[in-house]
């Protein structure tokens, strides 16, 4: 007998569900049947701006801060030619990235993380041209080989980091937004070419600035 009472309990609940469910999917179908001209066309006017904004539309804007780093490229170039300064700076783009390397003698006297007061002008043009686009830049600091233990400086990590830092501080300065900018202490171990020379180790000793494209940021935008 309780079985039997379970049962209909069952059947009562289910039919209540089942009622239910007719209910909701009337009231849908009314809905549907009423829908607003004017809801409708905004509707359509949303989805259009998301296929506006499509992946390929994305990658145009990449390939457009792309292009603003070749211009840019061309610029400092330029900029190194009528400087004299082809000794002392370098210049690579390569798969979308821009580096540029300060060797030492433009910025710092030995064994110091202070720029030289000639520097300025450097990195007033640099400061110039970075805020015309929306890159990220990576400041990396380099020595050469030979072990630094000073009372500022115990070795060449705080060395390399501190001179990066300078970098920065100066760029933020002169209104480079910190938000795009990392700064690293790279130390001896990421050398230009080999610590063999003179002239090699002062080729290592540099700040270099990485340029790319925020395209993280692109991807993300709605």
């Amino acid at each position: 007998m309780a079985k039997m009472h379970t049962e209909v309990e069952n059947f009562y609940i289910s039919y209540s569900d089942m009622v239910t469910l007719l209910l909701i999917f009337f009231v849908w179908l009314f809905s549907m049947s009423s829908l607003d001209a004017n809801k409708f066309a905004e509707s359509a006017s949303a989805v259009q701006d998301e296929i506006n904004k499509s992946p390929s539309s994305k990658l145009q804007e990449i390939e457009k801060q792309q292009e603003k780093l070749k211009e840019m490229n061309e610029t400092i170039k330029g900029f190194i030619e009528q400087s004299k300064l082809k000794d002392q700076i370098s210049l690579k783009f390569n798969k979308g990235q821009l580096e540029l390397n300060l060797g030492e003698s433009v910025l710092f006297e030995p064994g110091q993380a202070q720029l030289k007061p000639q520097a300025s002008v450097i990195m007033r043009k640099i400061s110039g041209l970075l805020k015309k686009n929306d890159s990220l830049i990576q400041i990396e600091g380099h020595t050469d080989n030979i072990p630094i233990n000073t009372t500022a400086f115990p070795s060449n990590w705080e060395l390399s980091s501190a001179r990066a830092a300078v970098v920065a501080r100066t760029l933020e300065g002169d209104d480079v937004p910190a938000t795009r900018m990392t700064v690293i202490g790279k130390g001896e171990h990421h050398p230009l070419v080999p610590n063999n020379s003179s002239v090699n180790r002062a080729k290592n000793r540099r700040v270099s600035i990485l340029l790319k494209v925020d395209s993280e940021k692109i991807l993300k935008k709605k």
